[in-house]
């Protein structure tokens, strides 16, 4: 009983607790956040010769907000006078300018030609190209406006078996496809785009390109209204790594540039990432967020993310969101989105051609429409949106292309599952520091950390058993292997205790008034006597706190281990079809208040039988007091359990496993203890 009531006291201690630590994390945040702000434009003052050369830059001091600080700064306006003399920006999108070239020109043949004869090629083209790029793993569409990715899912990983709201739940032969990717609205994936200007006066994300079939791919072409250049995006099959029969969850984007003029051309472009995913239709979704990484001239790595909801507000408000430059050694080493087990990002491979900046926006913004309240209640609805979609670009804001020549660079698009062994397994994902994705997150700082070894406890235990399930019931044995000496000491601590209950009544008849009650001065004197029994004895009060303190946090580590973990998805064990979900055996005609789903699961209710049982198992206490708190836990446990009822399988699996074997260890080692008073069982995690 008295471990029953520890818990309940230090979750109630806790919860102020991790809200203290989540503020001062957030406060901390904000406060890096504008530290990091003022190096920036301390970096741009000191640097003003920069700022033609990274347009999002050049934005961001010509935005209305900067204007008093520019005005403190005369290098910098100069430099923006500057830049603009050279070439004005487009609309502030951040996309570079093409700064007119000065080399001198030689007579040329007539580009109207050229441009003429491309445009008749799309005519005879029309719309009824198919083009798909399918690997071992993943099928692309392709799309000959804007030369993009419509839809991309993949060949063997089906989609979520379970639909929180659902008439039923189809046969795991019967699943889907697992899809990722998909227009939202007019947006779709790996678009192109240039400014728009008089001599540019097309959107290459809007207009039809020029489709090929070649050897290992696909090629799109798009000759510019001068005649002078032509852009090409080819679609390439990755190189097969032998023995590595998961290679493929990539392919290659190649972007090039051809000169077809006789003078030097300085070129720009932004290169789109993925255009929002698809959220997984699972019982706990993860917010999507956009993810950069950056590796400095040392070869160091760091990757940012943010929420589409913090995406969302910051460009609501028009504040900087998500961006990172990278300078002089620097290189953007990725930049894509991530939700709850899968992500989709953009790998520039030429570090000799490395992309300049890259940020995150909102495809609202993207597509040219202002958020509306409307879109704003969106964000809190549980359906998908367009309000929620993100995405993230890549700028290469300027580079020569001389006559006859052509400037091409390629970029690797990751878009697979967030598994860590093949993120730790492959070179090119090695390399890329694409092992990143994966992140255990929480609020307690060694959690990802043993989640991650929890993780890998799993995968060997899956290794002999070939099985998640019993994989889970291994782990929960090891953890009360390594936990028995703590719990053989708590219960030593509490039978001691238990000892010595009737001198402490005796000290609280002591000091208690006739109504049973002590004053604020007799409360302390009495505590400071029970402490000096305590010592007396030997007594540790809190040697009773030690095991339940250590799992904890393995529970709280498991938990995102199970969440996070790709390994264990539709995995199946007895019932359960997959460890990541509840075990849905039928469904309910209504929805499950607080847990928005109609599924009607097993092991929520085994756990609140194991809480009965240990309820059962407890004496009966002969105090009033603690009596009304054995009355209080009678009602808070199912409670407690009901609060679990969506959370997944797994998890209850080691939770129920973890209770049995508690259970029948405190009778063992009562029975090696020589002890026959009937006592509390500590509660299990």
């Amino acid at each position: 009983m008295k471990a029953q009531i520890i818990t309940i006291v230090l979750a109630l201690v806790s919860i102020p607790l991790v809200y203290w630590y989540a503020k001062t994390s957030y406060e901390k945040q904000k406060v890096q956040k504008v530290e990091d702000w003022n190096k920036y434009w301390d970096w741009v003052a000191k640097h003003p010769q920069e700022i033609a050369k990274y347009p999002d830059m050049l934005r961001r001091v010509r935005s209305p907000r900067a204007a008093e600080w520019v005005g403190r700064h005369p290098d910098v306006a100069a430099a923006i006078s500057a830049a603009l003399a050279n070439a004005p920006l487009n609309n502030g999108n951040g996309v570079a300018p093409v700064p007119s070239a000065t080399t001198p020109t030689a007579p040329v043949a007539p580009v109207t030609s050229t441009r003429q004869a491309f445009l008749d090629q799309i005519a005879k083209q029309g719309s009824s190209v198919d083009a798909k790029l399918t690997t071992k793993t993943i099928t692309a569409r392709l799309d000959t406006t804007g030369a993009t990715i419509a839809t991309l899912q993949f060949n063997d990983l089906k989609e979520s078996s379970f639909k929180p709201v659902s008439a039923s739940d189809p046969p795991v032969s019967e699943l889907g496809p697992y899809q990722l990717l998909r227009p939202w609205d007019k947006a779709e994936s790996f678009a192109l785009t240039v400014p728009k200007s008089a001599d540019m006066p097309e959107e290459l994300d809007k207009v039809e390109w020029l489709y090929t079939e070649i050897p290992g791919g696909h090629r799109f072409t798009r000759v510019l209204p001068d005649g002078e250049l032509k852009v090409t995006k080819e679609y390439l099959l990755p190189t097969p790594v032998p023995g590595n029969e998961y290679s493929d969850y990539h392919f290659i984007l190649r972007v090039s540039v051809e000169n077809l003029g006789a003078k030097p051309r300085i070129f720009g472009y932004t290169l789109y990432g993925p255009a929002g995913l698809i959220p997984p239709t699972t019982s706990s979704q993860l917010p999507l967020q956009a993810v950069i990484a950056l590796k400095d001239e040392h070869g160091g790595f760091s990757a940012e993310r943010k929420s589409f909801t913090d995406v969302f507000s910051d460009v609501k408000d028009k504040k900087p969101s998500l961006n990172k430059q990278a300078p002089g050694g620097n290189r953007i080493s990725f930049y894509g989105l991530v939700e709850k087990q899968f992500a989709c990002a953009v790998v520039p491979l030429d570090e000799k051609l490395a992309i300049d900046s890259a940020s995150a926006d909102t495809l609202l913004d993207v597509l040219g429409r202002a958020p509306t309240a409307q879109d704003e209640a969106a964000l809190k609805a549980p359906e998908d949106s367009l309000p929620k979609q993100i995405t993230v670009r890549g700028t290469r804001s300027s580079f020569v292309v001389a006559p006859g020549t052509t400037v091409s660079q390629d970029y690797m698009v990751y878009a697979g599952p967030l598994w860590k062994g093949l993120l730790d397994g492959h070179p090119a994902y090695v390399a890329a520091d694409l092992g990143s994705l994966v992140d255990y997150k929480s609020w307690w700082p060694l959690v990802p950390t043993l989640a991650f070894f929890l993780t890998k406890l799993l995968v060997g235990f899956h290794y002999i058993t070939r099985s998640w399930g019993l994989s889970i019931v291994l782990l929960t044995v090891l953890v009360r292997a390594c936990l028995h000496p703590l719990m053989v000491k708590q219960t030593k601590s509490t039978q001691k205790m238990q000892s010595l209950q009737p001198e402490i009544n005796k000290l609280k008849e002591k000091y208690q008034d006739k109504d049973g009650n002590m004053s604020p001065e007799d409360s302390k004197k009495f505590q400071a006597e029970q402490m000096e029994l305590w010592k007396k004895h030997g007594i540790n009060p809190l040697g009773c706190m030690g095991p339940m303190l250590l799992q904890l946090p393995i529970f709280i580590g498991l938990w995102n281990a199970l969440t996070y973990a790709f390994e264990l998805r539709q995995s199946s064990f007895l019932w359960i079809r997959d460890l990541t979900e509840p075990d849905v055996v039928f469904r309910l005609p209504f929805k499950l208040p607080m847990h928005g789903m109609n599924a009607f699961c097993v092991l929520p209710l085994l756990m609140l039988v194991v809480y009965i049982f240990q309820m059962k198992s407890m004496p009966k206490a002969s105090d009033p007091q603690q009596a009304e708190q054995q009355k209080m836990m009678q009602w808070v446990m199912p409670v407690m359990g009901y609060m679990f009822y969506s959370v997944s399988s797994g998890l209850l699996l080691y939770y129920i496993t973890s209770a049995l074997l508690g259970m029948a260890e405190q009778r063992w080692i009562k029975k090696r203890l020589g002890i026959t008073t009937p006592g509390q069982i500590a509660p299990a995690m």
